[in-house]
């Protein structure tokens, strides 16, 4: 039989039949549809995920509130606080410890964080700066060439570092982290329970 020469391939006449390309619209098509599935799993994910998610009571179909954060099981232990009678500041709490453990990558107790507190009842704001601040050592020349510098304030008479690399490594160029201190001092200014529980 004769065979249609190709820059690519070799292609037989039979495959350029209505058999022959159905066995390779086939697979393509199953490939789409198996990516379009997997494509709306990540979705309903991202969605669960992000969704705000409010608690009511059954009874009296009053609100107690609502909570979201960027993973649904954080979101699910701040709907948790909220049904057992914590205040919105024990939620955020609650959460950020959770975040902790199913996000590390993203959050957690070795980073910083700002906190925003509206209060409806007194109309009042409230916001907490828990950014990561430098070291208690550090001094306007820690960044100098000298070794002195390094180890406390100099007269920086070696100049600056002049490597971008010697000011971004290193223990000088390390924050020390806000979070924790912020929920600490959320839940004692504002909270209803104690900072232990908040990370049991």
């Amino acid at each position: 039989m004769a065979k249609v020469v190709s820059p690519y391939r070799d292609i037989d006449p039979k495959e350029n039949s209505g058999s022959g390309r159905l066995k390779r619209v086939v697979p393509g098509v199953l490939c789409i549809v198996v990516l379009l599935v997997l494509a709306w799993k990540s979705l309903e994910t991202l969605y669960d995920a992000t969704a705000i998610i409010s608690y009511t009571d059954s009874y009296s179909r009053k609100s107690y509130g609502a909570v979201s954060s960027t993973h649904y099981l954080a979101t699910q232990a701040g709907i948790e606080v909220l049904k057992s009678g914590g205040n919105a500041a024990d939620a955020i709490a609650v959460m950020q410890f959770m975040l902790g453990v199913v996000q590390p990558q993203s959050t957690g107790i070795g980073g910083g964080c700002f906190v925003l507190l509206y209060n409806r009842t007194a109309n009042s704001t409230v916001a907490i700066d828990g950014r990561e601040e430098a070291p208690a050592r550090f001094h306007p020349n820690s960044f100098c060439a000298g070794a002195a510098c390094a180890a406390g304030p100099c007269d920086c008479t070696d100049g600056p570092t002049a490597e971008f690399a010697d000011l971004m490594a290193g223990g000088h160029a390390v924050g020390v982290p806000g979070v924790v201190r912020a929920m600490e001092r959320l839940l004692k200014d504002h909270g209803s329970i104690s900072f232990a529980a908040s990370l049991a």
